[in-house]
């Protein structure tokens, strides 16, 4: 059964006086008479002598609060004219010496009661519950109590003024031969079917009325059913501490109180990747569109170099000369975008904000957007670009550099400089990552021409930066340069309108860009067979590529 402690608080001015602990003696204050104190039951005070006939070694004292740790016992109770004071021993255990501690330095200060109501021995007096009698059975030393005037008042040795006062709680020197511990001897049976049917019958008197608020009945401290139940049960365990009166605390945990523990939430909206575009990236960026228009255009020259300047045949004859031409290229510029409808009170009411997290995923949709075109205009021309025989799925390391190499050579002829990069499809990518002899083992001493780092996902092979787009279609190996090709676009841009019949606003997101493979010779793919419309080519075309 939870007790219902009467606490008494000290005044502030109480007199703390602290001595030599060497006895442990502490003096207490405990109950001051005829003071009427507020309690969770009511006004309540104490006549003078409620506490006679106790036995204080009976008495045992907490630290810190009522259910805390049991650090002595009493040695002697005084009823004098003010108060009933006590004294009492602490013993030598590690909370006895914090108790010690914290009354020498001033935290503890209160003294705070536990008693049984003797039947009888209570009465009605101007609205306030006045006890004449009380069995004192704890006493709590702590930092606060609840009634004025009950307080610590002394940390001191053996100079007592009884002098006679007995050491409780030294430890007694043990005989050589102790006496084996008796077995407890068994409850009467018949005391104890009375003692049941004794609470059965108060549980039926409980039942049958309603409880007055004053009655004057040992049961109306009882608040309802639930707690007489406890009560009971207290007493059918060990009938000496049923009626026991303290005053226990109501726990309060969050899942009691939805209404005011909100629901955590983080602030930063998780699993919005940031923009990439490894292929727009690998052929030097994004740049302007023309002024105007909605295509591009522009001048290549294609013919054969070699055939131009030629050797005079002798002097006075002709030179060479054949027609220089000068070809357009052309690609149309595409628009891209996306629009919604957002409702105002999600955009007022959203946290964070909903346009702020939805344009970042916006933004990043519109940069996969633009790589993904651009890698759509370099796969629609791969038929005009130069090719390499390798399988780079089964391909061993030299394969891989001499192919490498070759395609690098390519690339310099179409563009007047050799590959800067190459870029790969994800299965391509994660087989060059682990090819032996390609890269170092791990913490291996070969002398091998790549390097491979997973966690930057960066391959090098042959002082050739190889790059991973997942938007290239399976098996895809190209290497090339800057100068074969280049992505053009604007944007994005954002725009606005208010849909005030609906109480919305509608946000888009658009742009427009173009892939432009400029020089498709300079475009280089490393394949085991030649791309699709390549095979239908004359053989002396794909060796001269």
């Amino acid at each position: 059964m939870p007790d219902r402690e009467l606490q008494w608080r000290a005044p502030a001015s109480g007199e703390l006086v602290v001595r030599d602990e060497g006895q442990r003696l502490v003096d207490l204050r405990i109950m001051p008479w005829g003071i009427v104190a507020a309690t969770i039951d009511g006004p309540e005070a104490f006549d003078r002598g409620a506490f006679d006939d106790i036995d204080p070694t009976r008495v045992t004292i907490e630290a810190g609060r009522h259910g805390g740790p049991l650090v002595g016992r009493g040695v002697s109770l005084t009823n004098r004219e003010d108060a009933q004071y006590m004294t009492a021993r602490i013993a030598p255990t590690p909370a006895g010496d914090e108790l010690l501690t914290l009354a020498r330095e001033g935290v503890y200060q209160d003294a705070s009661v536990a008693f049984y109501p003797v039947a009888g021995g209570h009465r009605r007096r101007g609205g306030a519950t006045v006890h004449s009698r009380a069995d004192l059975r704890r006493v709590a030393i702590l930092e606060r109590g609840s009634y004025p005037q009950a307080a610590v008042l002394a940390v001191r040795s053996n100079d007592m003024e009884d002098s006679n006062v007995p050491t409780l709680l030294e430890t007694p020197t043990p005989d050589p031969t102790p006496d084996p511990t008796p077995e407890p001897t068994p409850p009467d049976e018949l005391s104890f079917r009375n003692e049941v049917r004794a609470e059965l019958g108060a549980i039926r008197l409980l039942a049958g009325r309603q409880l007055a608020a004053g009655a004057d009945d040992p049961y109306a401290q009882l608040r309802s059913f639930a707690d007489f139940g406890m009560a009971c049960r207290a007493a059918y365990v060990d009938p000496a501490v049923a009626a026991l009166m303290t005053r226990a605390l109501v726990d309060e945990i969050t899942g009691d109180n939805p209404g005011v523990v909100p629901p955590g939430w983080l602030s930063s909206v998780a699993g919005i990747l940031p923009p990439r575009q490894p292929a727009v990236t690998a052929f030097g960026g994004r740049n302007g569109l023309p002024d105007a228009g909605m295509d591009v255009n522009w001048p290549y020259y294609d013919g054969d170099i070699n055939a131009l300047v030629a050797v005079q045949a002798a002097q006075k004859t002709a030179l060479n000369s054949v027609k220089i031409s000068f070809k357009k290229g052309t690609t149309p510029i595409a628009t891209y975008g996306f629009a919604h409808d957002v409702a105002y009170q999600l955009i007022l009411r959203s946290d964070p904000s909903y346009i702020a997290s939805a344009n970042r995923v916006l933004v990043a949709a519109f940069a996969a957007r633009e790589d993904a075109q651009f890698i759509a205009a370099i796969v629609a021309l791969d038929q005009a670009g130069s090719f390499v025989t390798l399988d780079a799925l089964t391909a061993t390391a030299d394969a891989v550099r001499a192919a490498l190499f070759q395609a690098s050579l390519l690339v310099e002829g179409a563009t007047g400089a050799p590959a800067s990069f190459g870029l790969a499809a994800t299965n391509v990518f994660a087989h060059l990552g682990g090819l032996t002899g390609l890269v170092p083992a791990p913490y291996g001493t070969a002398n091998v021409t790549g390097t491979a780092d997973a966690a930057s996902l960066r391959i090098n092979v042959s002082g050739l930066p190889i790059y991973h787009d997942a938007r290239l279609p399976a098996n895809a190996f190209l290497v090339s340069n800057q100068e074969a090709a280049s992505y053009l676009g604007v944007g994005p841009f954002f725009a606005t309108a208010e849909d005030v019949e609906r109480l919305g606003r509608n946000e888009a997101i658009w742009g427009m860009g173009a892939g432009t493979i400029i020089l498709p010779k300079g475009i280089c793919w490393l394949a085991a067979t030649a791309p699709t419309v390549l095979t239908g080519r004359k053989a002396k075309d794909q060796d001269a590529d």
